[in-house]
């Protein structure tokens, strides 16, 4: 956290996350402000002690005091069983905070970026697999259609490998977790597809994070990978691939414009200019 940090906004709830954006803009007019997010689900155990400690070892980088300001534990208390579940608060969230037309414009900004999405795609939207597999300390994290990602890569009309293309039910019944399951690096050669996104989740020291992508793809199977060796494999150090909320939707939203869409359209552009020469 940087010195100069006047107000810390502390983030609980992706839900209630959309409706902050006026006030931290008005905020941001006249004081600088950082932001502070701590978010679990059903499946990661979690408690109020390890929020507040990492909220102190977060603070004690500042040299001096800041305002903690954010959402108060009063208000509706909505229930989220997984993050693939992200889009069913949202709406009676809105509703008792007297936000609904705000959400409404959200959900069908949203809508309208699917809609161009699959148009610009089209026919190659059902030819483009795309894999998410998720590195946590020690393990390698397959994210299933069950997950945030996985409603979200589904509502863009992409398709999955066989081993992702799992509902939070299939997934839950076969693996005890309805988004997600560990895998063994021996098995490396069914995480392929068209692209590859692999989000980190859980590293405290960015170290740490890069040896664990390092160690990831110094694996043998690795190099053998299509998507490895057409170069399609993003690495995505931001905490928006877990979820769960509109402004995490867009921000995924925009990976897939920019790592999918956008060199399909490039290079359908050079195939013009080529065949023009």
């Amino acid at each position: 956290m940087s010195n100069d940090i006047d107000v810390v906004w502390i983030i609980s709830s992706h839900v209630l996350q959309p409706f902050d954006w006026p006030l931290l803009q008005y905020i941001s007019q006249y004081m600088k402000v950082d932001q502070w997010e701590y978010h679990h689900y059903k499946d990661e155990g979690s408690c109020i002690n390890e929020a507040v400690n990492l909220l102190d070892e977060f603070l004690s980088q500042s040299s001096h005091s800041v305002h903690l300001v954010g959402h108060g534990a009063g208000g509706a208390i909505l229930k989220i069983e997984n993050s693939g579940d992200w889009k069913q608060p949202f709406m009676p969230a809105a509703k008792a905070l007297g936000k609904t037309e705000t959400a409404k414009r959200l959900v069908d900004n949203y809508n309208a970026r699917l809609t161009e999405f699959k148009q610009k795609m089209g026919y190659r939207l059902k030819k483009t697999v795309v894999s998410v597999v998720r590195l946590i300390p020690q393990t390698i994290n397959l994210l299933t259609k069950g997950a945030f990602s996985g409603v979200l890569i589904e509502d863009a009309g992409l398709i999955r490998p066989p081993l992702q293309n799992l509902d939070a039910i299939a997934t839950q019944k076969k693996w005890g977790s309805p988004i997600n399951y560990n895998i063994s690096s021996q098995i490396l050669a069914q995480i392929d597809g068209n692209v590859l996104f692999i989000p980190l989740f859980g590293f405290k020291d960015p170290t740490k994070a890069n040896n664990a992508v390092h160690q990831f793809m110094a694996e043998s199977l690795w190099s053998k990978l299509k998507v490895v060796k057409q170069g399609k494999f993003y690495v995505i150090n931001g905490f928006y691939w877990q979820g769960n909320s509109y402004i995490s939707a867009n921000r995924v939203l925009d990976d897939l414009f920019t790592y999918i869409l956008h060199p399909l359209e490039e290079s359908r552009s050079k195939r013009i200019k080529r065949a023009k020469a």
